[in-house]
């Protein structure tokens, strides 16, 4: 019996020449890579599982031609972007239900921690790209060595969050795309401000861990505000009901207020504060 047929095949084939070509876009274009992950996820609705195998294993001979560095990233954010978003699908399926963004947070640490665990096997690749940077940026642009050394150390100071960002923006869009009709459902646990309370307590009183408690902390603080955004997008849809002026309205908010949003978003999980909505008809009556 044969496990994959000439249909299928050749479905194999169109699936991973389209994720080879679609996957060297998002990484030459970073701030639009959530089109290769929602890309895999529609595509692999029309395979079975031994054929998702199969692509996998070319895809990841494909990239690994290209650069291993490009390997690394595919199979540390993109590749576990697929595995975790189908298992968290079996899982509601069998009525284990986690919610959206804790999805999204769970994928982001570990897509996090994979990527700056790999990114320190590839020193010498990062210090030759940053000098071209080093090179570009004082040259052409005109900027001061000590600037630069000032932004570096911020990078490498801060590289967890900033790698978090990156991650987490291709998380978010990925299931604002797969699941944007559920959007104004979105929930998170409570339970990650106990990771919050903790690094705050060591980033102010320990002496040591400061620094991956401090990249902790932003972490999550981002993560809420995230999600307080979605409540002000719900409370503002319920006014005009135009998806896309909400969202970006939502969006300025929480820009220009990012702390108000974080606590908007950490007092709902405790039930502090509740936007309901609730639609008045009939003189007032529900």
């Amino acid at each position: 019996m044969k496990l994959v047929d000439k249909t299928g095949i050749i479905e194999i084939l169109k699936v991973t020449i389209g994720s080879f070509l679609i996957f060297n876009v998002a990484t030459i274009f970073p701030l639009i890579s959530f089109i290769f992950p929602i890309y895999k996820e529609k595509v692999s609705k029309k395979l079975t599982i031994i054929e998702i195998l199969i692509v996998d294993i070319l895809l990841c001979f494909l990239i690994g031609l290209v650069s291993k560095l490009a390997l690394m990233i595919y199979v540390s954010l993109f590749f576990m972007i697929e595995v975790l978003y189908f298992v968290f699908e079996i899982l509601e399926v069998r009525r284990m239900k986690i919610e959206i963004f804790d999805r999204i947070m769970i994928i982001s640490t570990i897509a996090t921690f994979m990527l700056a665990t790999f990114l320190g096997f590839a020193g010498d690749t990062l210090e030759i790209l940053k000098k071209a940077i080093t090179d570009v940026y004082i040259n052409q642009y005109g900027m001061s060595q000590g600037d630069l050394t000032l932004i570096f150390n911020y990078m490498v100071k801060y590289k967890i969050f900033l790698l978090y960002i990156y991650t987490g923006l291709v998380v978010y869009f990925t299931y604002l795309f797969l699941k944007r009709n559920e959007y104004a459902n979105w929930k998170i646990s409570y339970k990650w401000l106990i990771f919050y309370i903790i690094a705050f307590f060591i980033s102010r009183y320990a002496n040591f861990g400061k620094v991956i408690s401090m990249n902790i902390l932003l972490m999550i603080k981002i993560s809420y505000a995230l999600y307080g955004i979605k409540l002000i997008y719900n409370l503002i849809n319920s006014k005009i009901n135009i998806s896309l002026i909400s969202q970006m309205a939502a969006l300025a908010f929480g820009f220009y207020f990012s702390e108000i949003t974080f606590i908007i978003g950490a007092l709902e999980c405790f039930d502090f504060i509740k936007i309901h909505i609730v639609k008045l008809n009939n003189g007032g009556k529900r």
